[in-house]
Parts: structure tokens; C-alpha cells; sequence
């Protein structure tokens, strides 16, 4: 248990975005000026930058961020749920109750989408952004696509998601 809390702690901790990094400013005011958006998607090959540019964003709002950096497991929806609580359970403490993997497990991916959209709304109530990374990890799964899909339409108007991969994910919203 102990080495999978720390591949999920690797999984939910954005970079480090140091001093001598390159501050995007364009770049990062150009996202900040979607932020109303409930998606927004950022695609490019291998290299381009895209993590480093989301980890600018992170260091750069003032909004409270909730980081997910995807791997080839999250194709199971349950691992996935799993790494996106205890995600939003680091920044927002009071979810700490909420989401049990027990109520989640005999769910399917739609009711675990809504069900995430729901806790959301009733018990956070500022506005954030979640940040994915690396979705084109999650290429392949039946069950992800529909997961999302439900999420990101149960998610309250405050919420904002930055996506960010290689490819754009195969969800309806997208197209």
C-alpha cells in the first residue's frame, strides 16, 4: 500500500516550476482567459512543453489547482477514481469522507462521473481548476471515455479543466 500512496502522490504533485524556468506569460493569460470554459484542451506532439506549460499555469493563478498526471493503469476506471480523490481530497480537506472507493466499486463509469460532479457541487464551492495530464495515456479504455463525458458535464459552471496530451481524447464533448 505504501508504494502505491507514492505512485499516487507522484501522480497528483504538479513540477516544480523554478525560477530559471521560462514563464509563458502569453501563454499562461491566454488559459487564464478560457477559464470559463469547462474544457480546455491542449494538444502537441511529445516535447512540446505541455506539462511544463500546465505547471506554469499552476505557479501563475491564483485559483486553487487540483493536479492528475495520467499513467497506462488509469485506463481502469476505479484507479483513476482513486487518484482524482485523492487529489481533490489534498486540496479540499473537507472531501476527506467523501468518494470511498467502497461507494464507489459497484458504480458504473457514467455513476462515478456523476457522482464526483455531485460531491463537487455541494461541497466546493470556490472556483478551481483540475488539471489532466497526459491523457493520451488513457487511449484504449471503453471505460475512461464515458467516465469523463459524465464528469465534466455534472461539473458545476466554476469548475474549469485543463487537458492536456498528445492527442485529443475521444470524448463526445471534444468534437
Amino acid at each position: 500500500m505504501a508504494a502505491e500512496s507514492k505512485l499516487f502522490r507522484h501522480a497528483i504533485s504538479p513540477p516544480s516550476f523554478r525560477p530559471e524556468h521560462i514563464h509563458r506569460s502569453r501563454l499562461v493569460q491566454a488559459l487564464h482567459d478560457k477559464l470559463p470554459r469547462k474544457l480546455i484542451l491542449i494538444t502537441a506532439p511529445a516535447g512540446y512543453g505541455k506539462t511544463m506549460l500546465l505547471a506554469d499555469f499552476h505557479a501563475h493563478t491564483p485559483l486553487p489547482t487540483c493536479w492528475v498526471r495520467f499513467s497506462e493503469p488509469d485506463t481502469d476506471v476505479m484507479r483513476l477514481a482513486s487518484v482524482l480523490r485523492l487529489s481533490l481530497r489534498t486540496r479540499f480537506r473537507r472531501l476527506k469522507d467523501r468518494l470511498s472507493p467502497e461507494a464507489l466499486s459497484d458504480l458504473s463509469p457514467v455513476a462515478v462521473g456523476r457522482m464526483f460532479g455531485a460531491v463537487i457541487e455541494q461541497e466546493i464551492k470556490e472556483p478551481f481548476v483540475l488539471i489532466l495530464d497526459d491523457n493520451h495515456l488513457l487511449e484504449g479504455s471503453d471505460t475512461v471515455p464515458p467516465f469523463f463525458e459524465a464528469l465534466f458535464e455534472s461539473l458545476p459552471s466554476r469548475v474549469s479543466v485543463l487537458m492536456a496530451g498528445r492527442d485529443a481524447p475521444e470524448f463526445s464533448l471534444v468534437h
